[in-house]
């Protein structure tokens, strides 16, 4: 939470954040500033409903409502109109609550925000899967930062070398053939090319890549 405090950020930038994140003397901030957020709502949150949107011609989506927090404590830290939309999932049968201070969009568009959040978890769980660092060449704050960042931009060129093929090539996939092409003169852009033709890039991709080189 500290952190975000200091993260510097721009009028009209948009913040989404995971339930764990809830502090309403920071979103009075944001309000005042022009800067968006949508986050998930608390269920004990203690609230005024000022308007109630007509959502009818919306599927799933329960409610959207224009409200102002009137908790004895979150009523103080931010007194600006804030909204709450909430959300019906057909495949998992839950239902979820998001809370923005953006007052125009449509209520599928603030779903759709939230919903890219996931993609940068999925995106961070991959990192830690995938990622391995077993050992620095330096050990200074400078070196291992700078091995980090180096490592970080490497495996993003992997993830994206792994959008170039059918799109079902894992990454774990991708860099154990990596560490073999490294070696050989071979255009790996074809052999991807090749991989898109004959099928997607799985573990056992050594004996096609043999008969391919």
């Amino acid at each position: 939470m500290n952190e975000i405090r200091d993260m510097p950020v721009n009028k009209g930038d948009v913040l989404v954040f995971d339930r764990g994140y809830i502090d309403y003397k920071q979103f009075a901030k944001y309000c005042r500033e022009g800067i968006y957020f949508v986050t998930r709502m608390k269920k004990n949150a203690s609230y005024e409903i000022l308007i109630e949107n007509n959502v009818e011609q919306y599927e799933n989506i329960h409610y959207d409502r224009i409200i102002r927090m009137n908790g004895p404590r979150t009523g103080k830290d931010c007194t600006y109109k804030l909204r709450i939309v909430e959300s019906y999932d057909p495949d998992t049968g839950k239902t979820i609550v998001l809370l923005t201070n953006q007052l125009t969009w449509s209520p599928k568009t603030v779903l759709a925000v939230y919903k890219d959040r996931w993609q940068i978890e999925i995106f961070f769980k991959t990192i830690k899967q995938n990622l391995k660092i077993k050992s620095f060449f330096g050990t200074s704050r400078n070196a291992v930062l700078t091995q980090i960042w180096i490592s970080l931009i490497a495996f993003l060129l992997v993830k994206y070398l792994s959008g170039q093929t059918s799109g079902a090539s894992s990454v774990g996939a991708l860099m154990s053939v990596m560490a073999v092409m490294l070696f050989l003169r071979k255009d790996i852009w074809l052999w991807l090319n090749k991989s898109k033709t004959d099928g997607n890039l799985s573990d056992n991709s050594y004996g096609q890549m043999g008969l391919f080189l």
